[in-house]
Order: structure tokens, then sequence, then C-alpha cells
């Protein structure tokens, strides 16, 4: 895969990007849920955003 640009020192930490799943709460619980109408729209934004990134 070819690198994107200047790749900034973290140091040593992994990048991530969060919050771009659906809502939902008591992550990580036996409570846990999602709210099943956001499933496509924060899909599309996730698209979206890859697809940009993609054209840099």
């Amino acid at each position: 895969m070819p690198r994107i640009g200047r790749q900034p020192d973290f140091g040593g930490r992994d990048r991530t990007i969060d919050a771009l799943g659906p809502r939902g709460g008591n992550a990580h619980t036996a409570d846990e849920f999602m709210v099943i109408e956001s499933l496509m729209p924060r899909t599309r934004l996730l698209a979206n955003l890859i697809k940009r990134l993609s054209r840099e």
C-alpha cells in the first residue's frame, strides 16, 4: 500500500479514527446496543471519508 503524504510521529502509538460507527450505548458490556437507524447514515459517512482520503 502506498504511503499517503508525510507520516507524522505518534510516539509509537497506533493511529486511529474513532466515533465513525453507528450510535449506541453501554459499550463493551453485556447491555451494549446500537441504534439500527444510524447504521446506514454512518456507513455512508465512513465510505465518503475513505473516498476523500483516497484522493489525496
